[in-house]
């Protein structure tokens, strides 16, 4: 599905195209989670005339279940640019997405690039451009694809949202930064987890029914950590006076926080909270244990 409104984008790179402008790397650029992936997909079916994904003159190249791309994906673009052509038409390569490219597959990338072959195209898709080698970006067209309003978000998500009041789908846009794909594999798990830790910071204990979702095997850690950086960042604005809309109950957690919050403590137990997440990621350590060390590391500061 393409949520993002990707008319304009596609108008640009249809008439390069048909001018035989376009160049041999595309780089699409924008948040995570907006439909960059479905709209290469449909900009290469135009081209091709069919919607068919293992059509022999697209190749799409994607992590799979593994954290990273790695150099035996990139190297199927040698074969597949050296086969003959099933058709008359040119022939396409989906990189989804190129910032997961470990260092082995960014560099055998590179040497594709610096050698393109003619009738040749690369896509290549990203949300995170800091982590894209700058000889490969250097290389590339560079397209910015922009993040979803709230009414595209709201327009977007018409489905989902029909189970949910003006407030949560707010929340959501929020804390979902616009991604679509990340409030439909999330969102109801987003709601209730914030909602459970703002009763926990009013009672000033862990609600035993987040603890109790902490505790299953199937409980997604990068999704609490997530809600503990968005609760943090919400509190300071709220201090910090920024105009808010709040969510929930926050007007009754932020001002009863606000009342004892040290900055000093505050600044020091972020970066411990942001120790304990990446630690619990990348060791594998106890979930359940993790949330209880976060939870307690930020009531004590405030």
């Amino acid at each position: 599905m393409v949520f993002c409104n990707f008319e304009k984008i596609n108008s640009q790179l249809l008439s390069l195209y048909n001018d035989s402008k376009l160049h041999h790397a595309i780089l699409i650029d924008g948040k995570e989670g907006i439909g960059k992936a479905s709209f290469s997909l449909e900009f290469v079916a135009q081209i091709l005339e069919s919607n068919n994904i293992n059509h022999p003159n697209l190749l799409i190249i994607s992590k799979d279940d593994k954290k990273e791309i790695g150099v035996e994906k990139i190297r199927q673009i040698s074969d597949f640019v050296n086969k003959s052509a099933a058709t008359n038409n040119d022939k396409f390569i989906i990189i989804d997405s190129a910032c997961q490219l470990n260092k082995s597959a960014a560099n055998a990338l590179l040497k594709n690039l610096e050698e393109p072959r003619s009738g040749n195209y690369l896509i290549l898709i990203c949300h995170n451009i800091g982590k894209i080698l700058p000889t490969i970006l250097s290389r590339c067209y560079i397209v910015k694809s922009e993040a979803l309003s709230l009414k595209d978000f709201i327009s977007a998500t018409k489905g989902y949202n029909a189970k949910l009041d003006e407030n949560q789908i707010k929340f959501l846009n929020e804390i979902c930064d616009g991604s679509v794909a990340l409030l439909l594999s999330e969102g109801n798990s987003l709601i209730k987890i914030y909602q459970l830790l703002l009763s926990s910071f009013i009672t000033n204990k862990l609600d035993d029914e987040l603890l109790k979702i902490a505790s299953d095997k199937n409980f997604n850690f990068t999704i609490f950590a997530l809600i503990i950086e968005f609760f943090i960042s919400r509190l300071l604005k709220y201090v910090s006076n920024y105009d808010l809309e709040l969510f929930f109950n926050e007007s009754e957690v932020f001002s009863k926080l606000a009342k004892n919050i040290s900055w000093n403590q505050v600044a020091t137990q972020i970066d411990e909270i942001l120790n304990i997440s990446r630690k619990t990621d990348r060791f594998s350590l106890d979930r359940k244990i993790s949330v209880i060390n976060i939870f307690n590391s930020l009531n004590g500061a405030i």
